[in-house]
């Protein structure tokens, strides 16, 4: 559960957090500016081939989800890149970058962001509700 600062120093149960959930230290922000939307991450990193590797995956995936095969990754596969896919962002967005996650040309029907972000949010055994508040506090 996310724990704000009014909640700190009133007891055990102000400061519970659900299985799984990680605790925010992050403090308010006043205003937020627009967030860009940008397609293509910086360049001449250590790591140059992933941005390579990662279009040949979304390529290769893009085209055995059009074919029709569900199945292309295992869920331990889908697993494991979610969670690394969540802590770049996480990661970039720290660092100060300011993009979305998508690319304003990215074909995703509303579902699929929903099932996404609904599952992840079960993942992390929280609620709309928390997510709520913490956009409050961080602006983000």
């Amino acid at each position: 559960m996310f724990m704000s600062s009014r909640n700190v120093g009133r007891g055990a149960s102000a400061g519970h957090r659900r299985h799984g959930a990680q605790q925010q230290t992050s403090s308010p922000v006043k205003s937020t500016p627009r967030a860009k939307v940008i397609a293509e991450s910086a360049r001449g990193t250590t790591f140059a081939n992933l941005d390579r590797d990662a279009g040949r995956l979304a390529a290769t995936l893009e085209q055995a989800l059009a074919a029709g095969h569900a199945d292309a990754l295992a869920p331990a596969a889908v697993q494991r890149l979610m969670a690394a896919i969540c802590r770049a962002y996480r990661a970039q967005i720290d660092a100060g970058q300011d993009y979305l996650p998508l690319a304003g040309h990215t074909a995703l029907a509303p579902t699929d962001v929903m099932v996404a972000c609904g599952a992840l949010l079960r993942a992390a055994d929280l609620g709309v509700f928390e997510l709520g508040v913490w956009q409050s506090f961080t602006g983000r």
